[in-house]
């Protein structure tokens, strides 16, 4: 036999059958994961080989399993669980439905390091499905604002909360007035001002 088409779909399906009772007893995630994601053509290979060696302990797939799984995963595909799934989508009935809908017809690939756990089951999605739901989740904000406090009192409130931040760099540092830098305090005759001085002189303004 050289194609699935070979054998009768029947006895197919029971054979198919047997090899995946075989599998889930050998509780071996690589080789589970192989059976699920693998094309109709190596799949049957595995059944060939479980036929004639009367088991499955001749499928050789362990040293190969990484580059394995590495080349079926192609770019329109990513690989989630139903924990990230529901992360994306949530937990109501609709997200429950389409979910459900989205891994329809796999069997799922045991998580390596929970294979009891059946939301933790790695599924193949379309990566769009995945991508264009985390798009705007995360982003950042760059706003400049300039101005010039005139009241005193805010000029007071302003060196109370900056005070105590800038009194910790008034023992280590100085501002050069000339270079606008942080400056050690062995400058000998160059002109340099403590942060806080620096502070107390513009609330004075």
């Amino acid at each position: 036999m050289t194609s699935c088409k070979d054998m009768p779909y029947k006895e197919r399906k029971r054979q198919y059958a047997a090899l995946r009772r075989a599998i889930l007893k050998k509780n071996n995630p690589a080789l589970t994961a192989k059976f699920s994601l693998c094309s109709d053509g190596d799949r049957f290979g595995m059944l060939k080989s479980f036929l004639v060696n009367e088991g499955v302990g001749a499928i050789e797939i362990e040293e190969r399993f990484q580059t394995f799984v590495k080349n079926l995963r192609t770019d329109k595909y990513t690989t989630v669980t139903i924990f990230q799934l529901e992360k994306i989508y949530g937990t109501s009935e609709e997200a429950a439905a389409f979910i459900e809908a989205l891994i329809k017809g796999q069997a799922g690939t045991p998580h390596p390091q929970a294979p009891g756990v059946a939301k933790a089951k790695m599924y193949k999605v379309l990566k769009e499905i995945v991508e264009e739901n985390q798009t705007g989740t995360s982003g950042s904000c760059n706003v400049r604002l300039g101005g010039r406090v005139n009241e005193s009192s805010a000029k007071r409130l302003l060196a109370k909360q900056l005070g105590p931040e800038l009194a910790v760099l008034d023992n280590t540092a100085f501002v050069d007035m000339k270079t606008g830098k942080i400056a050690s305090k062995t400058l000998g005759s160059r002109a340099v001002y403590p942060m806080f001085s620096i502070l107390a002189f513009l609330c004075c303004m």
